[in-house]
């Protein structure tokens, strides 16, 4: 029973030691959530790069076979009564 005891006390102080590394720190250095990020200097996408990505997603979903032409699947068979 003493061993018992002596793990569940020891668990928690274990789990208090872990919380406690968890802590916030000092508020003032979080961000707030309403921070907006700071301005680029270049934009994430070129123009061209842009351009570069419409064609090819263009190019891959064309390449896709077309699924409204073929014949529909016929229903799945049902298992015989026994």
């Amino acid at each position: 029973m003493m061993a018992m005891v002596r793990k569940r006390r020891i668990s928690l102080v274990v789990v208090a030691l872990l919380l406690s590394s968890l802590s916030p720190g000092d508020a003032a250095a979080q961000k707030s959530i309403f921070d907006s990020p700071a301005k680029r200097d270049e934009p994430a996408m070129t123009p061209a790069d842009q351009l570069k990505l419409k064609q090819n997603l263009t190019a891959a979903r064309d390449r896709q076979p077309n699924t409204k032409t073929k014949a529909p699947k016929a229903p799945p068979a049902r298992p015989a009564k026994p």
